[in-house]
């Protein structure tokens, strides 16, 4: 279980950073739910939950990942957005692989009634000693996009990515991580989409596996939907317990 303290925003997720080699096998997951509220000069209510569930077996792992996030100022909304993601990783050796996911996204100030993503690609892996890992992606996706004014949208894009890891101590409740991924379209270097963050987890209360996480998330699209900002920044800092 995760409880979820929101600083400013809650982004879109990264999927590199809730990779955890070391986990058992078998299914495993978290939970995030986070709330906001706010009277006097300004009423804020502000609501936020995420689920993450995994399974492993051998080489194999299956990842789930969906969320969900709503506010109202003075009970006019400001944010309503959704999230789901699917992953199926196989290492056919210890630093190759292969996987394939799915994604589907709403975000209705953001102009976008439906985005859909299908795609596939190759995993490099590489570990340093015990604690640091460093990984890197390389594929192609369908990327299906619908904005409130009903506009449709359908291209091929390249998906890559380079992330890094590195564990503080033997306890997964400490950790750092980094990671961008890169997405032009095939045809067209010049519409892109570039996501990086960085998030450092550290111990609060280690015996109760509670710690703390702080996040900085930059995204970046040349071409988004109408009328929408080109990029976004966002800080987040959370109270992880996890189970």
């Amino acid at each position: 279980l995760i409880i979820l303290l929101p600083l400013i925003a809650y982004s879109q997720v990264n999927i590199e950073s809730i990779r955890n080699k070391n986990t058992k096998e078998g299914f495993y997951g978290n939970i995030k739910g986070g709330i906001q509220v706010q009277k006097g000069n300004v009423d804020i209510q502000r609501y936020d939950s995420l689920a993450d569930l995994h399974f492993k077996k051998n080489i194999h792992h299956i990842l789930l990942r969906a969320s969900f996030s709503k506010g109202y100022q003075s009970e006019k909304k400001f944010q309503n957005s959704a999230f789901s993601h699917f992953r199926y990783t196989t290492m056919l050796h210890k630093f190759l692989g292969y996987e394939i996911f799915t994604q589907t996204e709403f975000d209705e100030f953001k102009s976008l009634e439906l985005r859909q993503l299908l795609g596939f690609g190759i995993r490099l892996e590489h570990y340093f000693e015990k604690y640091v890992t460093i990984a890197s992606g390389f594929g192609m996706m369908n990327d299906y996009e619908q904005t409130l004014s009903k506009q449709t949208s359908r291209d091929a894009r390249i998906n890559s990515y380079f992330t890094i890891k590195s564990k503080q101590n033997k306890k997964v409740n400490s950790l750092f991580s980094a990671v961008i991924y890169y997405q032009p379209l095939l045809f067209n270097h010049k519409d892109y989409r570039i996501n990086l963050e960085a998030n450092v987890k550290t111990n609060l209360i280690a015996f109760l596996n509670i710690s703390i996480e702080n996040s900085i998330n930059f995204l970046y699209d040349t071409r988004p939907p109408e009328d929408i900002l080109t990029n976004d920044f966002v800080l987040k800092t959370s109270l992880v317990y996890n189970w």
